[in-house]
């Protein structure tokens, strides 16, 4: 379901959607995500949130950590990020034990220091995206 560039700045109501397995909600101006678990499909697989007005990383690792069966997840394009993110990043990947895809491109700053530590090691995660980040 794509739900993309809507200029939503609330969560749709989708609770009946049980099968839904990919969520689109990127572009539009969701300022918090719902702490419920029943706002997410049980099956949900894919979730894009990105390039909306998420400010923190506390709501994304209270919710996706609940979502079982996630293994690709978009948060690029938030208003967030700075270097100490890349740490959070990673316990985010280690805290989700079926994620494989990890889109966090496009951050918008520059930023320099990443160590090789702060990349996930993690057997079954694939794709890790800094893309556009202006890497220093």
């Amino acid at each position: 379901l794509s739900l993309s560039h809507n200029r939503f700045h609330a969560w749709p109501r989708i609770r009946k959607c049980w099968a839904l397995r990919e969520l689109r909600l990127n572009g539009n101006k969701l300022l918090s995500l719902p702490r419920d678990t029943a706002d997410y499909p049980p099956s949900l697989s894919l979730l894009d949130i990105g390039h909306n007005a998420l400010k923190g990383w506390d709501e994304i690792m209270g919710v996706t950590q609940n979502l079982r069966h996630l293994t690709s997840l978009t948060i690029s394009g938030n208003p967030f990020w700075s270097i100490e993110d890349y740490k959070e990043a990673a316990q985010l990947i280690k805290s989700i034990p079926t994620l494989q895809v990890l889109n966090s491109a496009d951050a918008g700053r520059k930023l320099g220091g990443i160590e090789r530590s702060m990349l996930p090691n993690k057997k079954n995660f694939s794709q890790y995206s800094l893309q556009y980040n202006h890497l220093l």
